[in-house]
């Protein structure tokens, strides 16, 4: 990066050996989370030292006090020659002396406020069934106990990862908590780094857990749920105040992922009267500067199809692995967790057609999955004649349940998802994302906007006015997403009920509770154990699940062995339409924010005109490494990205102004063919 040169740094990347590598992956030795003697990890952090970098000291004159404290230790604590030995002057006794007591004077630091994303953090049972009770304060979620419980009981397990679908809170009798504490979201798994390569760089630069905080929370909760259980934006606004108070200086705030989205929830939630009442001013006096690594500001396809069919890009390729998954844990049982959690709601796509496109027209229609060079640059093939990425959904012939045609992101969520949502108070959030501002000129001063609804929408809502503050846009590139996926009928597995006003089902579970099944599923290239067999009847047989059709034909789903699989054009790839991003967020969701919408001066996202600088990181995996090394791009494991740490060292260290902007995608472009002001999503809240 530029600013290391400036710096003289070496950006040779460290040699790893072979078993530091398999060290990396199996956590060491039994008992550890971290890598012992895994030098490779810290190596940016050393450099960084080396370099000169250390912990921001608050006031502007710090730096000069500390170029002082240098020269005067030079002075009075170099060796003497022993044949002239001399004493300092009185004058210069009075300068050691006052060297000496700046050396014993605590220094403040600038604190680091880390905000992880969806599943980083552990979750630990506080209160549960008989199943669970003797894991108590043990995660059920991270580390080896979460297969344990899983393993043992696998319906206990689900049960306690749900949340009520009437409330949205802990059902009756089951309380899971996050995990406090750095060690929160620094490992998820033995050996799986999230932010622990970010926590061991800062340590070398001087940083101690007393000078960094982990804001982990419940990440199955949407950030609003969140301060309603648990008050956790309230806690991060005292914890905030108190890293001014202690050291001096407004702190930095580090997010991944949709931490990037529960970041910038906080700093609307904080000012607003009908949030934390920190009123105008608060965030320029509590907050230096945001690095948003990998964050999902506009929402990610992802979310549409978990909802949908409890399906993603993860399980899509996991080809006939999947099949074992859907055996031990079936996608209506997926579907099912995964509809009460309401983050999944706050990361559904954001702008509507204006951004995702509509059945004609997609900003990224020219965009192409591109295959990264050695180099770092593009290599574009000539695109195959593909229908438009607006059609978030579409459907193979003779679908069952009949569908009218392909369908946008818009159209998806009231055909298909809405239904499905059983906590309506998640319904608000989703179509507030739905919308861009109606009057985006006079955004500011329309109070129907300063709600909870439309705190996670960027579009809908604005930077809070913060003109010293500074934004780091940090993500992978070149690494193909998710933008749109290919529907077949869903092979039922299990005797089941349908409806036929949306294609719903239920499937009894303990004899109460009822499971909404999945209606279809993702059709990818792997072979499928199932097939859908028509069959006209007249009575319905047993355990089979039927569907009226035109008053007459029905049809019934009957397990079969099958060899079908997904037609293949170049436009689709296992039933998923993918383009340009970090593996799992798309570029639209990961740039436009930074490229265009905050820094368009025709927009009204960004009032107080706060620097924002946009940094990708070509996805150029290392072919030794399973996390794709140090030159990786995606999306988690772009945390350990050598150049990416050199980066967050920067910023860290109070040299953020150093990070200069780098733009390897067609961002810029994709951005500019978006026209907010006369689109037809801008709609006004009732």
């Amino acid at each position: 990066m530029d600013f290391m040169t400036n710096l003289n740094i070496s950006l040779d990347v460290m040699d790893i050996d072979a078993r530091g590598m398999w060290e990396n992956v199996y956590g060491g030795t039994l008992g550890s989370m971290r890598t012992p003697n895994a030098t490779e990890d810290i190596a940016p952090g050393i450099r960084a030292r080396r370099a000169g970098l250390a912990m921001h000291h608050p006031v502007d004159t710090q730096s000069a006090l500390m170029l002082l404290s240098n020269w005067l230790r030079q002075l009075c604590c170099q060796q003497r020659r022993p044949k002239r030995p001399q004493q300092p002057s009185l004058s210069r006794a009075r300068l050691c002396h006052r060297h000496r007591r700046y050396r014993r004077r605590p220094r403040r630091r600038r604190r680091q406020v880390i905000v992880p994303g969806f599943t980083s953090s552990g979750l630990e049972i506080w209160d549960g069934e008989e199943c669970l009770r003797h894991y108590f304060r043990q995660r059920v979620w991270g580390t080896s106990s979460m297969l344990q419980a899983l393993l043992a009981d696998k319906m206990c397990w689900l049960r306690h990862m749900e949340l009520d679908s009437e409330t949205g809170l802990d059902p009756p009798g089951r309380k899971l908590r996050s995990a406090v504490g750095l060690e929160a979201a620094d490992y998820v798994f033995r050996g799986y780094w999230v932010w622990g390569k970010v926590i061991e760089n800062l340590a070398e630069i001087g940083y101690t857990s007393n000078e960094m905080y982990m804001a982990s929370y419940d990440w199955r909760l949407s950030p609003w749920m969140a301060e309603k259980r648990d008050g956790f934006l309230t806690r991060l606004k005292h914890t905030l105040e108190t890293a001014l108070e202690v050291s001096g200086t407004p702190a930095v705030m580090m997010s991944h992922s949709f931490g990037g989205q529960v970041v910038y929830f906080f700093l609307n939630w904080v000012e607003s009267e009908n949030g934390g009442k920190g009123g105008d001013g608060w965030v320029a006096k509590h907050v230096a500067g945001v690095a948003n690594v990998a964050g999902s500001l506009l929402g990610v396809p992802k979310a549409v199809s978990a909802l949908l069919s409890g399906e993603f890009k993860d399980t899509a390729q996991l080809g006939t692995m999947s099949a074992a998954l859907d055996y031990y844990l079936s996608p209506e049982r997926r579907a099912h967790l995964l509809r009460t959690w309401s983050s999944l709601v706050t990361m559904l796509p954001k702008g509507g057609s204006a951004i995702w496109g509509n059945a004609t027209w997609a900003p990224d229609d020219t965009a192409v999955p591109l295959t990264p060079s050695n180099d770092g640059t593009q290599e574009e093939a000539e695109p195959p004649h593909c229908p438009t990425y607006g059609n978030m959904i579409s459907f193979v012939p003779d679908v069952v349940p009949p569908v009218a045609g392909n369908m946008t992101w818009e159209d998806a969520w009231r055909t298909l998802i809405l239904p499905r949502l059983d906590h309506r108070l998640y319904t608000d959030e989703a179509e507030a994302a739905n919308l861009v501002a109606a009057d985006i000129e006079d955004l500011g001063n329309d109070a129907r906007y300063d709600h909870p609804m439309y705190w996670s929408n960027p579009l809908a809502s604005a930077l809070p006015n913060a003109p010293n503050m500074r934004i780091w846009c940090m993500y992978g590139a070149n690494n193909s997403a998710e933008r749109g996926y290919l529907y077949r009928t869903s092979p039922y597995e299990e005797a089941q009920t349908c409806t036929e006003d949306a294609g719903n089902c239920t499937l009894p579970v303990d004899g109460e509770e009822e499971l909404i099944s999945v209606p279809y599923t993702i059709w990818n290239a792997a072979p499928s154990l199932y097939s859908v067999l028509q069959v006209e009847i007249s009575t319905l047989p047993a355990g089979n699940c039927t569907l009226p059709l035109d008053g007459e034909e029905e049809l019934i789903f009957v397990r079969a062995r099958s060899a079908n699989s997904a037609p293949s054009n170049g436009c689709f790839s296992q039933g998923m339409r993918l383009v340009n991003g970090d593996g799992t967020v798309p570029l639209l969701s990961l740039g436009y924010m930074c490229s265009e919408g905050w820094k368009n001066d025709k927009y009204p996202y960004n009032p107080s005109k706060i620097n924002v600088t946009t940094v990708e990181y070509p996805h150029l995996p290392a072919g030794f490494s399973l996390r794709g090394g140090g030159t990786s791009g995606d999306h988690i494991d772009v945390l350990g990205n050598v150049e990416l740490l050199e980066g967050l060292m920067a910023i860290a260290a109070g040299k953020g102004d150093l990070i200069r902007e780098r733009v390897i995608t067609n961002i810029k472009e994709v951005s500019a063919s978006i026209d907010l002001l006369t689109h037809p999503s801008r709609g006004r809240p009732t």
